[in-house]
């Protein structure tokens, strides 16, 4: 019996992860001389592993989710109710989540958690049945670390959405029980098997990804190690829930798999079925996503914090004089990643419309709205990781070092945004507010939550915004465990959520 696709493998995975009962035999569970009887059979389930391991940005569901969390982050504005957009995620004061069983909308939180627990389970099962094999070609060699990568991605996604989640043990130990462990666990794992995968794609210098998987862009050995080095430093950066957490993070391990780090964008070629980035997609659509008028302020910080009321509400680009833009940092990258929209009527005015409003959206993705979302998807920015260098350098106190990727000419700041050098004298929070600054002008609407992570880290939210998500209710439940949720401003610990101590409104 041999499998030439991955549905059926995909779908034992994803009803065991919903569960997570690993008691129940599966019948469809690859055996060893079915994975290496043909290489072509281990290249599709892996395929459907990577797909799983990004999958959350494919269907309206799954997506939902990313960009809840950049509305949260005041990153991404509208007074759509889709989903709970604004009445669970953007409404001020900030809401409690509804983690019940009756929660019209609780799909967009149980289906990307059994979606990437799914992932996980079938990529220990690849990973297991080869492990058990000592002569493995280099080819094998080489899925087996591309297995690795997506078990890190997944559990790496489990770990700073969730507070909590599953650390499944490789070794298919039936005795295994189903515990939720804290996000930091999972963290470790995730952070060990892309460790794992890094070893592995160095013992096969001459591997080249099949180009059926990540849709045909052929990534080698060398760009899938540098590929592991950026996650790793990501996730573990992006894994600090408020400020104090941020600041003990281990900077210089994020400084050393930064430095090995992705030198050119991570791109898939969306094909409309596996992988498809909705949410960069949707950012042509020139009423439905606008950039929040926190993003805009960037350029010129003497703009109100809030949208200002319709007597002073600009009617053309902020780059103009007087109102409509004095102040104006002369950054070019207003005009080349914006859009000024003047159409506001698709505010609702009973949904703080008066505040949340926004004459600009993201244009640079304009080319896949055009093409219905098929083509390059820019899933992480060679630039987002050279920011994490000089984030880790600046923490360290090395401040001339993060100053001198800034200044570096190559790098958007200057390339694109045509902006004067950053003086030398500039003190340690101010180079920090800077790179933050370019990681919300650079980085929206690429990796999943991103601008979140990074409002999350700096304690920027405002008060009462979830600082994780809960497990959904229905695992709950399932486990036999009590349901309970986070949100609301009477919450607000600052460990679950967020306590708006420097809140970006303060």
């Amino acid at each position: 019996m041999k499998f030439k696709t991955i549905s059926i493998i995909v779908t034992i995975a994803m009803l065991f992860s919903s569960c997570l009962d690993l008691d129940v035999p599966n019948p469809n569970d690859p055996s060893t001389e079915m994975v290496l009887s043909d290489p072509g059979n281990l290249t599709s389930i892996t395929g459907g592993i990577l797909n799983g391991a990004f999958g959350p940005y494919v269907t309206s569901v799954f997506y939902s989710v990313n960009s809840s969390l950049e509305w949260t982050a005041d990153h991404t504005t509208m007074t759509n109710n889709v989903l709970g957009w604004w009445s669970v995620f953007k409404q001020e004061p900030r809401q409690q989540i509804p983690n019940t069983l009756s929660w019209a909308d609780k799909a967009s939180l149980l289906d990307p958690w059994n979606q990437w627990n799914g992932t996980i389970v079938t990529a220990n099962t690849v990973i297991r049945t080869l492990e058990e094999n000592d002569d493995l070609s280099d080819d094998l060699i080489g899925l087996l670390a591309t297995n690795y990568f997506a078990r890190g991605m997944a559990l790496g996604y489990i770990s700073n959405v969730f507070d909590k989640g599953y650390v499944v043990p490789l070794n298919g130990d039936p005795s295994y029980v189903p515990v939720l462990v804290p996000n930091q666990e999972v963290r470790t794992e995730a952070l060990a098997s892309l460790q794992r995968a890094i070893e592995l794609f160095e013992e096969v210098p001459g591997f080249v990804l099949p180009s059926s998987l990540l849709n045909g862009l052929g990534y080698n050995s060398a760009e899938m190690i540098a590929l592991c080095h950026t996650y790793y430093a990501h996730i573990l950066v992006s894994s600090a829930r408020n400020a104090t957490q941020n600041a003990a993070t281990d900077w210089n391990l994020v400084k050393q798999h930064a430095q090995a780090g992705i030198n050119r964008d991570f791109i898939i070629n969306a094909d409309g079925s596996n992988i498809y980035h909705t949410f960069q997609y949707v950012s042509g659509l020139f009423w439905y996503f606008r950039v929040d008028h926190r993003i805009i302020r960037h350029f010129n910080p003497n703009l109100p914090k809030r949208f200002p009321d319709n007597t002073q509400a600009p009617s053309s680009p902020y780059t103009a004089d007087f109102v409509k833009g004095a102040g104006y940092n002369g950054d070019k990258r207003l005009d080349a990643y914006f859009v000024f929209e003047p159409d506001l009527s698709f505010y609702q005015p009973a949904r703080n419309a008066g505040t949340l409003r926004s004459h600009y959206r993201i244009k640079r993705y304009d080319g896949l709205w055009d093409a219905q979302g098929l083509g390059a998807s820019v899933f992480m920015y060679r630039y987002a990781n050279q920011l994490l260098l000089a984030e880790a350098e600046a923490m360290n106190n090395n401040l001339a070092a993060a100053i001198a990727i800034l200044n570096n000419p190559a790098n958007p700041r200057k390339a694109v945004g045509e902006m004067p050098d950053v003086s030398a004298s500039l003190t340690k929070q101010e180079v920090l507010d800077l790179i933050f600054a370019e990681r919300d002008i650079e980085l929206g609407r690429t990796d999943f939550g991103l601008p979140f992570f990074d409002m999350r880290r700096k304690d920027a939210l405002q008060r009462g915004t979830i600082l994780h998500f809960p497990v959904p209710a229905d695992e709950l439940v399932t486990q036999g465990l009590q349901v309970y949720t986070f949100g609301g401003v009477d919450a607000a610990d600052g460990i679950n959520t967020a306590d708006g101590s420097n809140s970006w409104l303060n």
